[in-house]
């Protein structure tokens, strides 16, 4: 089980998700709360499991909590569109290989975006399962990235 206390990082995802999310709710007018014990986690082609917030992550315009375990790695890749993250658990980085500059430790309450077409590398650096909140305006997809 993943142990979750409500801090800054928590707010600010909150927030988040409360303030991009409020147009997908416009038509149903009532609290929507998922607590960190009932979360539903699916698991993912590429690696980390994913728990919806809102939207829909296959189809489009969506804010995710993705789970990526204790020194998981993605391969290189891209995203067809920006997105933004924030980082509420664990220690993560999200860094362009050809840009040293770009790989420093993001702890709870840090935030990146990715543009889109970027090639990309995303891990967990620390010794606890990492959560990060990610935003999207469009469908996620992840395209596996040929180094040149």
């Amino acid at each position: 089980m993943i142990s979750f206390r409500f801090s800054t990082p928590f707010v600010i995802a909150a927030t988040m998700a409360v303030t991009i999310g409020a147009p997908l709710f416009a038509n149903d007018a009532k609290t929507v709360q998922t607590h960190i014990d009932t979360m539903q986690w699916y698991p993912t082609p590429f690696g980390p499991t994913v728990s919806p917030v809102s939207g829909d992550l296959a189809n489009g315009a969506h804010i995710t909590i993705v789970r990526f375990e204790p020194g998981m790695k993605s391969d290189v890749h891209v995203h067809s569109r920006d997105y933004t993250g924030v980082v509420i658990q664990g220690t993560g980085q999200h860094y362009e290989e050809d840009r040293p500059e770009t790989k420093i430790d993001l702890p709870p309450g840090s935030h990146w975006v990715v543009p889109a077409n970027v090639p990309h590398v995303s891990t967990c650096t620390s010794e606890i399962a990492c959560m990060f909140v990610l935003y999207q305006d469009d469908a996620f997809d992840f395209i596996a990235h040929e180094h040149n």
